[in-house]
């Protein structure tokens, strides 16, 4: 079951197509803005976000990256294969959304 939305491009700008707002698969990014997203980022969720570059720029243990990525995932509807977090070889997730 994959998600549609609004795309939006690299910069976080909308994707404008033929003069109206582009619309498409959009897991990849609802991943990353759940990744880049901090608590309180989302006023009517406030615990949605893993807060990804906060935590890799403070003290850093995979583990517990993993898990809140897992936890994070899980409940916003995919099913998670893996989460790998390296700090010199990145994220690596494979997640499919099931809901």
């Amino acid at each position: 079951m994959k998600a549609f939305d609004l795309l939006v491009d690299a910069s976080e700008n909308l994707v404008v197509r033929d003069g109206d707002f582009a619309v498409g698969p959009s897991d990849a990014q609802h991943v990353r803005h759940l990744l880049r997203a901090n608590y309180g980022h989302y006023r009517f969720a406030p615990l949605v976000g893993v807060g990804i570059e906060r935590r890799l720029s403070g003290p850093f243990t995979a583990p517990g990256l993993e898990a809140a990525v897992r936890r994070q995932l899980d409940a916003d509807g995919y099913l998670v294969v893996l989460v790998q977090v390296s700090r010199t070889a990145g994220i690596n997730i494979n997640a499919e959304r099931i809901r």
